[in-house]
């Protein structure tokens, strides 16, 4: 597929110079070495997660995706969790498969790459203080603003580097969140000659501030999130999705997993 020069380079300079990585505004609050990571299983149920849809549409009367309500979630409670500056400036980024979104989209049964990566930022007190529609209202703009417009300007951009290392992430460890989702794919229907799986896990996921989302053996409607942090912030970020949390600081005693 042939790549058009879609926006001039002062454009593409502007919307794509956030790629880059940033500097947080304070470096003395992030470790000086890599901290004990550990992983859990959160499982969330079908209702626990029209739960969280009702509670996310209740005060702006509009409707969030199942994936728009549990990023949101996710995102407060280890935002939370890190009991980080309210001043700080934290994102939440995931992948997002540009296959159908490119105009026109790529063929049918395309193997390369085409993920493109969306993002949502605010500081951390406005996302732990303000209510979970906040934050799904966040990601929702997040996904919705890559669009065939980005995404060709994402490639021009990436074209018009000198080298691919001046290309990196815009994410800060400890700081930022990053999650993405597999619970569409139909891994609980493989069979390898000895039948299906029991239970599908990713061996080693000891990372911190990353979420994968993962069919469940419970069946259809069933999420589980590995979550992986910081061994010393697991044990908060476990109060608070168990209790969950609304805005003016009065915790819900309504179990969300």
């Amino acid at each position: 597929m042939e790549i058009r020069r879609l926006t001039s380079m002062s454009t593409m300079i502007e919307a794509f110079s956030e790629l880059t990585i940033r500097l947080p505004r304070r470096m003395n609050t992030l470790p000086t070495s890599r901290p004990p990571c550990v992983s859990k299983i959160f499982s969330f149920t079908p209702s626990s997660i029209d739960d969280l849809r009702r509670q996310a549409s209740s005060d702006v009367g509009r409707n969030h995706s199942r994936f728009e309500v549990l990023a949101a979630h996710l995102w407060r409670c280890i935002t939370r969790a890190r009991e980080l500056d309210p001043e700080q400036e934290v994102r939440f980024g995931m992948p997002i498969d540009g296959r159908k979104r490119l105009d026109p989209p790529l063929p049918e049964g395309y193997f390369g790459n085409a993920i493109f990566y969306g993002y949502a930022s605010c500081k951390a007190g406005e996302l732990v203080g303000n209510s979970l529609s906040f934050a799904a209202d966040l990601v929702r703009t997040a996904v919705a603003k890559v669009d065939n417009a980005h995404m060709r300007s994402a490639l021009d951009w990436i074209a018009n580097q000198e080298t691919i290392k001046s290309i990196v992430p815009a994410y800060t460890p400890f700081i930022d969140f990053a999650m993405t989702s597999w619970w569409r794919f139909p891994l609980y229907d493989l069979d390898f000659g000895w039948g299906n799986p029991s239970h599908v896990r990713i061996p080693l996921f000891a990372f911190d501030g990353i979420v994968g989302l993962l069919p469940s053996a419970a069946g259809s409607g069933h999420v589980d999130a590995l979550v992986g942090l910081q061994a010393t912030q697991m044990p908060k970020f476990e109060e608070y999705m168990r209790n969950g949390y609304m805005r003016d600081g009065v915790d819900q005693l309504t179990p969300f997993i």
